[in-house]
């Protein structure tokens, strides 16, 4: 599917349209995001939305700045990992591929199932030992300037922590199977799209579906804007609870100080 789109292009020539792709994607996506809940503290609806924002605190230039730049150069990155993903299917190298109809529908359920729970043990392992680990936090701690987070801090890492938590798109291939769209859809959602919402610092309440500080599974964009705010040892999820409960780092409102 998507891969044989690009079949037959050079890798440099993929990387360059891949990574185009992404930071086009990021810029639109997340910076237009950010542009309009700015808006939101100097508009006639500010009383509305104010109740909603996790942090008073009013972002500043610079600060929006260093987080669109640490974020252009992690789409180089993700784009590098996405890229020589492509290269390995192309070229056999890996169990990732391109035919709906190669499996059966159980196991393409299947496959989701455990891509999900790789994941989630994968970021949360990561993300832990990353605050654990002095080596680790070193190169963690950059995403951690932004203590007062925008959706342009979803990618706003250091060079080598976005390589690490992109590196799933290369390596659950070699694991098992997978269907092509099946993987990058499921990237694009948890890494991205529901990056940019754990950045916003607003819970927009009255959109159905979306977690709340009170979510009993889901990791909401409280829990992550107040492990940006306050560093705490908890809230290592990236997008449900599961792995928080088993090893005991849940932060909720009504965790004990």
């Amino acid at each position: 599917m998507v891969v044989e789109l690009f079949s037959g292009i050079g890798f440099l020539p993929l990387y360059v349209g891949i990574t185009l792709m992404i930071a086009m994607s990021y810029t639109i996506i997340a910076g237009g995001l950010t542009y309009w809940l700015l808006n939101l503290g100097t508009s006639h609806r500010q009383p509305k939305y104010q109740h909603r924002k996790t942090q008073k605190a009013k972002h500043r230039k610079t600060t929006l700045v260093n987080e669109y730049r640490d974020g252009i150069m992690s789409c180089t990155i993700i784009g590098f990992n996405v890229t020589i993903a492509m290269y390995l299917c192309n070229n056999n190298k890996s169990y990732m591929f391109t035919n709906l109809t190669d499996y059966t529908i159980v196991y393409h359920i299947l496959s989701m199932i455990m891509m999900w729970f790789v994941t989630e043990a994968f970021e949360y392992a990561f993300h832990y030992a990353s605050h654990k680990i002095n080596f680790l936090w070193q190169v963690h701690k950059r995403h951690h300037l932004y203590s007062n987070p925008t959706p342009l801090a979803v990618f706003s890492d250091n060079p080598l922590d976005m390589w690490v938590k992109s590196s799933p798109v290369i390596w659950i291939p070699l694991l098992f199977p997978v269907l092509d769209i099946t993987l990058f859809s499921w990237f694009s959602f948890i890494s991205f799209v529901y990056g940019v919402y754990l950045h916003c610092g607003y819970e927009p309440t009255n959109i159905p579906g979306l977690p709340t500080p009170h979510s009993k599974y889901f990791i909401s964009a409280w829990h992550h804007n107040i492990h940006h705010k306050k560093n705490i040892d908890g809230n290592y999820g990236l997008f449900t609870k599961t792995m928080d409960y088993i090893f005991n780092t849940v932060y909720d409102p009504q965790t004990p100080p």
